[in-house]
């Protein structure tokens, strides 16, 4: 993993989206995409919209970046009002003589929240998919996932450290937190699954030695991959078990960004079904959260 870094997360394509003609970020710029689902009230009569929110997370340099440029790393990235991001021109000297000549070659970009160096986990949990979690547990589909270049902290963000933990994490401790203080007089099953897709081939994380699966489409649930195991869980700290687990059986390689950088796209999906006692089974509500770490998105 890039525990080194720390870029941010993203999400689901179903939506329908307006083509969006604000400018790309340069080469290099790590992004995060994070669905937001915005729905009013809870239960099964809330409605819901889905759409897709772009978060970026700038990372800090590292000092093993620092080292490599002999010292002469620059921090060239600013962020402006939680949602511009300024890209300075590294060439100071130049820089000068553009603000002399009234030019400038700074760059803009502006996104629907934008995290600077600083930011945690939690920050960034906070400002994109906490509210998403809670629709996720009131019958709603979420996914949430990185997207970057290796080295540029997409399993920082989605998995995180002891003292910094990941949105996999905070988002699963919010779940059985709120089963316990919610929902705690209903049926509220959670199983998860772990999928590699590596070659655009499926594999079973949670199982040994998996062979290849293959997606099929289920009139009910939608397009499923068959013969995946969903295990039953009871805490975070079981699919997180699980999580780690899995995470071994990933294809990695060395690159000169990453040491040990993940080769495959990994997602865990953790599938909610609440059903309030004593009623019908028709008010069953299935919630799905699928949070993704993919492999560097460098060619």
């Amino acid at each position: 993993g890039e525990t080194g870094g720390r870029e941010g997360t993203a999400s689901s394509r179903r939506s329908n989206m307006v083509a969006d003609r604000r400018k790309q970020p340069p080469p290099g710029m790590g992004r995060t995409l994070v669905s937001r689902a915005k729905f009013s009230g809870v239960g099964p009569k809330a409605s819901a919209e889905t759409s897709l929110h772009v978060a970026v997370r700038i990372r800090p340099i590292l000092q093993k970046g620092v080292k490599a440029s002999e010292g002469s790393a620059k921090d060239i990235i600013r962020v402006m009002d939680d949602r511009v991001v300024i890209v300075l021109d590294p060439d100071e000297a130049k820089d000068y003589l553009d603000q002399v000549q009234g030019r400038t070659k700074e760059k803009k970009y502006t996104f629907d929240i934008a995290f600077g160096t600083d930011s945690r986990n939690c920050d960034v949990y906070d400002g994109t998919i906490r509210e998403l979690v809670l629709g996720c547990m009131n019958g709603l589909n979420v996914t949430v996932f990185a997207y970057g270049a290796t080295g540029s902290g997409k399993t920082y963000t989605m998995v995180g450290s002891p003292k910094d933990p990941g949105l996999m994490v905070l988002s699963l401790e919010r779940i059985f937190r709120d089963r316990q203080d919610l929902y705690g007089d209903e049926d509220f099953d959670v199983t998860c699954s772990y999928i590699e897709v590596y070659n655009e081939v499926i594999y079973d994380l949670l199982v040994r030695n998996s062979g290849p699966l293959e997606l099929r489409e289920d009139p009910s649930l939608g397009v499923q991959v068959a013969g995946i195991k969903r295990h039953p869980v009871a805490s975070p700290s079981e699919i997180m078990s699980l999580l780690e687990e899995g995470n071994t059986r990933r294809k990695t390689e060395s690159t000169n960004a990453n040491a040990t950088s993940s080769r495959s796209h990994a997602v865990l999906e953790v599938t909610i079904v609440r059903k309030p006692r004593n009623q019908y089974k028709t008010n069953t509500l299935r919630g799905k959260l699928s949070l993704v770490d993919l492999a560097g998105s460098e060619r």
